[in-house]
Formats: C-alpha cells, sequence, structure tokens
C-alpha cells in the first residue's frame, strides 16, 4: 500500500518527480477511480490546450498547459501531465521520432487511465483507445510518413460546465456529437 509515503505536492528534481508520479499512479489503482476527487470547471488553460491539439499544434498544446502543471498537486497534476505527454508524444509523431514518441504516448495512457471514463469534460475512454489504435498503427511505414495518419482530437464535452450548445465538441472543428469516435476526427492532409 502507497497510502501514507505519497506527497501531495511534488518536488521538483525530474527523478524524484517521476518516483512520485509512480507512486501516485499505484495508489490510483490500489484505491481505484473514487480516490480521484471530481473534476471542477476545466481552466482555461486546458481549454485554450485542447483546442491547440485539436488544431495540430502539439507542442503549443504542451506550453499552454506547462506552467498549470507545475503547480498543481497531486492527483489532478499527472491529468494535465497526460495530456502533455500526449502532446508532446505527438509532436514527436510528427518529427519522425519514433522512440520518444512511443515512450510519450504510453505515458500518457499511464497518466490518463487512472481519470476515466470522463474527466474535467475530456472523454478519456475514447482518447486513450484512439491513442492505443494509433500506438498499433505507427509501423515502418507510417514513422516514414506520419501524416498518412488521420489527426488525433481530443472529444471535450464540456456542457456539463455551462458551455456550448449540443455538450460535445472537438475544439477548433465544431460541435459532433457526443457518441462520435475517431472516424469524426479530422484527417491530417499530407
Amino acid at each position: 500500500m502507497t497510502k501514507g509515503r505519497v506527497p501531495a505536492r511534488p518536488i521538483v528534481s525530474g527523478g524524484v518527480r517521476r518516483y512520485e508520479d509512480s507512486l501516485w499512479l499505484e495508489r490510483l489503482r490500489e484505491e481505484g477511480p473514487g480516490s480521484i476527487p471530481p473534476g471542477t470547471p476545466p481552466p482555461v488553460e486546458l481549454v485554450k490546450a485542447i483546442g491547440e491539439f485539436n488544431s495540430g499544434l502539439f507542442f503549443q498544446a504542451h506550453e499552454t498547459l506547462e506552467d498549470l502543471w507545475r503547480v498543481t498537486p497531486y492527483p489532478l497534476r499527472l491529468f494535465y501531465h497526460g495530456i502533455i505527454k500526449l502532446a508532446a508524444g505527438f509532436h514527436h509523431v510528427e518529427q519522425g521520432n519514433q522512440k520518444g514518441a512511443l515512450s510519450l504516448l504510453e505515458g500518457a495512457i499511464r497518466c490518463l487511465r487512472p481519470f476515466g471514463p470522463r474527466y474535467m469534460g475530456v472523454e478519456l475512454t475514447l482518447l486513450l483507445d484512439d491513442t492505443r489504435d494509433r500506438l498499433s498503427r505507427l509501423d515502418g511505414v507510417h514513422w516514414q510518413s506520419p501524416n498518412g495518419l488521420p489527426r488525433p482530437g481530443i472529444l471535450f464535452a464540456y456542457q456539463e460546465y455551462g458551455a456550448g450548445p449540443g455538450g460535445s465538441s472537438l475544439l477548433g472543428f465544431g460541435e459532433c456529437e457526443a457518441s462520435t469516435g475517431p472516424a469524426a476526427m479530422p484527417s491530417r492532409k499530407g
């Protein structure tokens, strides 16, 4: 059991922080979804980062969330870190960095999994399934031409926070139904 040994505030140094992240992920797995505080209305940085992500601005999405992630206590900081890793991973896909992309996308899945199926309006089940699918499709052919893959997107159901008609949106691409999946995500054209 990790309860009692896990600090709420992160340590700044990278090695210690990664260790704390792993302790928190273990604790969340042990205690289950009920141990995660309910999502509050998403901060403006998250909304902006999702819009950037869905526009294919992966590096900018990563930068937008980084300051918020650094000051946020556990366990919420793992949610932001997961979105950051996701954005950075897809940036590495675009750059053709297979090793970096695989590491970051797998890390994003580990960080976001405890928060599913939906957290702060982000449809995590769909996002994680889509990310796993993309990981399985990123073979040698796609690493040489990652633009042949459809652009990833984050389905964001923000009606619960009083924003927008219809309740769900791929920010930057207009309204879509909450039941749509990866097929609704816009394709990247060469």
